[in-house]
Order: C-alpha cells, then sequence, then structure tokens
C-alpha cells in the first residue's frame, strides 16, 4: 500500500545560512574539533541543525521543541537558541517548498507460487577410491631419436 510524502526542497544557501548562524553566535567547532568528530563518527553541529531544520520542515517537531533541541544538542544558552530558531524560520524554513507528494512503497509479503522443493546445493558424491598398488603407472612417452652427422634435418624437405 503506498504512503504519500511530500518531500521538502530548501533555499540553495541553507548550509551557507547554517554556517552563518553558528559562527555568528560562537558554536561553530574549530578545525580541529569539527575533523576529530568526523573521523570519530559523530555529527559536527552544522549536521545536528540542519537535521532539526529538516524535522521542522516535516512538520516531525514544533517550534517549542526545535528551541529546546537547539539548547541540548548545540549547548546553546536560552536567548542565543531563540535567536538561532527565528533566523531559521525566517531564512530557511518559511522559505521551503514541497513537492507532489511522491508514492513510497511499503514492502509486502509476496506470495510465492508452489514450487517443488529443489536441494540448494547438489549432491557431492565422492569419487570411487583405488589402493595405490592396484593404479597402472602412467605411460612414459618414447625417447627421442638420437641425431647423427650424416642424418637429414627433420625440419626440411627432402630436396630432389
Amino acid at each position: 500500500m503506498p504512503i504519500k510524502k511530500k518531500q521538502p526542497v530548501f533555499p540553495e544557501n541553507s548550509p551557507g545560512v547554517i554556517n552563518q548562524l553558528l559562527k555568528t553566535h560562537g558554536l561553530l567547532e574549530k578545525n580541529g574539533q569539527f575533523l576529530k568528530k568526523i573521523r570519530r563518527g559523530e555529527k559536527t553541529n552544522p549536521r545536528k541543525l540542519a537535521l532539526l531544520v529538516r524535522k521542522r520542515a516535516l512538520g516531525i517537531v514544533s517550534k517549542q521543541e526545535l528551541l529546546r533541541k537547539i539548547r541540548l544538542e548545540l549547548r546553546a544558552g536560552a536567548k542565543t537558541a531563540k535567536i538561532i530558531a527565528q533566523e531559521l524560520e525566517e531564512k530557511i524554513i518559511r522559505r521551503v517548498n514541497y513537492t507532489a507528494p511522491t508514492a513510497s512503497y511499503q514492502e509486502k509479503p509476496r506470495k510465492v507460487a508452489a514450487q517443488e522443493e529443489r536441494p540448494l546445493f547438489k549432491e557431492y558424491r565422492e569419487p570411487a577410491r583405488q589402493s595405490p598398488l592396484a593404479r597402472k603407472p602412467p605411460k612414459k612417452a618414447p625417447p627421442p631419436a638420437a641425431k647423427t652427422n650424416g642424418s637429414q634435418d627433420t625440419y626440411r624437405e627432402p630436396i630432389e
């Protein structure tokens, strides 16, 4: 059964706005800290804020909850979090466009037609073994013919 979802399309300058907000309020990590977080697989402050903006645009998070999460996740003060939330609403969230709802299908259990059961692998049968004494020794190649000085060259055709 398809589920209708509207997809948000954010303004092109959204990453710049997020970085500028964090920079002006002193919440942007220094270069060394930023790289350490990335190496450890942790989320950076711009990433955390971008995810919060996406949740707000989708309606998953309310304005008050956005404010609370900014304070908790970015470790910002109450005034700073309020200013950041207001600027995000003005510069990004109000400018979000939504695409037409697209159908995303949930996987249904498939009905499999009755098939005869076949083993996944063919049965392995070991070849019959013979005792080492019963084996015949391999045939030896005939020895090469010995060359004599007066004989014809084997690679040339005879001259008539």
